[in-house]
């Protein structure tokens, strides 16, 4: 018997997202589900054992290439703790590639005024271009310790199944970073967007696996038990459907949304026409 040459990822991702399509659907966000909205998936308390996993099954091309970004909320702050001060209520945790040649990961902590912290690779694999080529996954793992704080996290770089680097950061080994800093993912909203200004890509296509041993709930907008902080980037990015749940895992679509006035002359080919890959380059 001829051995299948479909990724394992792909063909649990197709299962999964099977069997989510004969339940309900959540509501999609009031802006629609694109670019820097999406769901937000929560369980308001410490959501334990959180990955989110970025299947490409068709290249992403753009300029500026692509980020991944995991932004997440802790709890709302108490009244009585300093706006500027730990522990973190925002915690971007990210992978992409672009703006140069390399996949890339970065972790960013927030309190409601200021950043915490900062700690990133942008040069953790070398690539041709920013060219995002399918059969590239990248996997982020969020790491707690007992009372569910992120403690850190470790990135995950894979072709057709195959490790190519992995590294994990722990954010009390970062100068001046104690236990005070850290606290809890409540909920998150996972978003596929450009760098600062914005990103216009021509084509691409996959999906996102999350899981966690938390189940979570799918909701159209953030829910009163998560502290602020969104992303500001953009890009021309969709995303597909999910079941409302509780569920410990979800898989979603997403694609390139083509301009105005343009089209796609194949299946899966480039978006052309008055804001085309020959213009976008």
């Amino acid at each position: 018997m001829k051995k299948s040459s479909i990724p394992l990822a792909i063909l649990s991702a197709a299962s999964t997202l099977c069997a989510q399509a004969a339940t309900a659907q959540a509501p999609s966000p009031p802006n629609g589900l694109g670019s820097n909205h999406n769901y937000t998936l929560s369980s308001c308390q410490p959501i334990r054992g959180l990955s989110v996993t970025v299947a490409v099954n068709q290249d992403v091309v753009g300029p500026k290439g692509l980020g991944v970004q995991l932004n997440a909320n802790s709890p709302p702050r108490a009244s009585t703790l300093s706006r500027q001060g730990p522990p973190a209520t925002f915690q971007q945790i990210m992978m992409g590639i672009g703006v140069e040649p390399f996949f890339n990961w970065d972790i960013q902590n927030f309190a409601p005024k200021g950043q915490l912290l900062s700690k990133g690779d942008r040069h953790f694999v070398k690539m041709p271009d920013v060219t995002w080529p399918a059969g590239y996954t990248l996997k982020i793992t969020v790491n707690n310790n007992d009372a569910g704080d992120v403690t850190g996290a470790t990135f995950l770089v894979k072709y057709h199944g195959a490790k190519v680097k992995e590294w994990t950061e722990v954010l009390t080994t970062i100068p001046g970073i104690t236990g005070k800093y850290l606290a809890p993912i409540y909920g998150f909203q996972l978003n596929l967007v450009g760098p600062t200004g914005g990103q216009v890509l021509s084509a691409g296509a996959g999906t996102i696996t999350y899981s966690a041993s938390t189940p979570m709930k799918v909701t159209p907008t953030r829910p009163s038990c998560l502290g602020p902080g969104n992303t500001a980037e953009k890009a021309n990015t969709v995303y597909g459907e999910l079941p409302a749940g509780p569920r410990t895992s979800f898989v979603q679509t997403f694609e390139v949304a083509c301009g105005p006035g343009e089209a796609r002359l194949s299946a899966g080919g480039l978006c052309v026409g008055p804001g085309g890959p020959m213009m976008r380059r």
